[in-house]
């Protein structure tokens, strides 16, 4: 018999709508629930971004950054104004695996990360705790460039 997953756990930080999910491979995804307004709503994890003064001088931790994102651009440090794509802002365990919306059917526009199994759900939800406060910060980014936002789509 298949041991059933946890019950996903929901809770708020820094004004955001935060999910912890065990997904069917027992890997842990983390997400952010981004509201509308917000810079980053509706985008993908790549999309371009300027990096605000309030990033400026703070250093990337390229083990937190999906390589895919880098796109040939390995900065050491940040600097304000200098366009990278938003995942690098939004520094996490591995990098933004996820964004979209999910089985919920809530319609909302989640970013997210994945943990390890092994990993506890302590430690993944100090992580989210994190990463929503960097989601926060960014909700008047510049958009610079990259794909497109999603169009709205009805819920059912």
């Amino acid at each position: 018999m298949d041991t059933p997953l946890p019950e996903p756990v929901v809770f708020e930080s820094a004004g955001l709508t935060c999910r912890i999910d065990m997904i069917p491979t027992g890997t842990w995804l983390a997400c952010v629930a981004v509201p509308k307004g917000h810079a980053l709503y509706r985008r993908r994890r790549e999309v371009e971004v300027a990096v605000p003064s309030t990033f400026a001088g703070r250093k990337v931790d390229h083990a937190r950054v999906a390589w895919a994102d880098m796109h040939g651009r390995e900065p050491a440090v940040l600097e304000a104004g200098v366009n990278v794509p938003a995942s690098i802002l939004l520094d996490c365990p591995g990098g933004i695996m996820f964004t979209g919306m999910l089985a919920d059917r809530t319609g909302k526009w989640w970013l997210g990360f994945m943990m390890s199994p092994d990993t506890s759900q302590d430690e993944v939800r100090t992580e989210l705790v994190k990463f929503a406060q960097l989601v926060g910060s960014l909700a008047d980014v510049t958009v610079t460039g990259g794909p497109a936002a999603f169009p709205e789509v009805a819920t059912v």
